[in-house]
């Protein structure tokens, strides 16, 4: 299943497009949150927890491999 690029709500004039979709995110800047109660308060600010590469992380390499024979672009 491939994720959705966006949605849009019945009789709606605005479209919602996931920021993931795009090729280049890191150029998007978030303007608002919306649907704030849903927010998981542990997920807002993630910069203080350890890091590492996709790559360097044997479980996901696996489950890339065995899903599509590859690593995401």
């Amino acid at each position: 299943m491939r994720p959705a690029l966006g949605f849009q709500f019945l009789g709606g004039a605005n479209m919602d497009l996931t920021v993931g979709s795009f090729d280049e995110p890191t150029r998007f800047r978030p303007a608002s949150n919306v649907s704030i109660e849903t927010a998981l308060e542990a997920w807002m600010d993630v910069s203080h927890l350890p890091a590492r590469r996709l790559d360097h992380h044997a479980p996901a390499v696996d489950r890339w491999m065995n899903a599509l024979g590859k690593l995401p672009d």
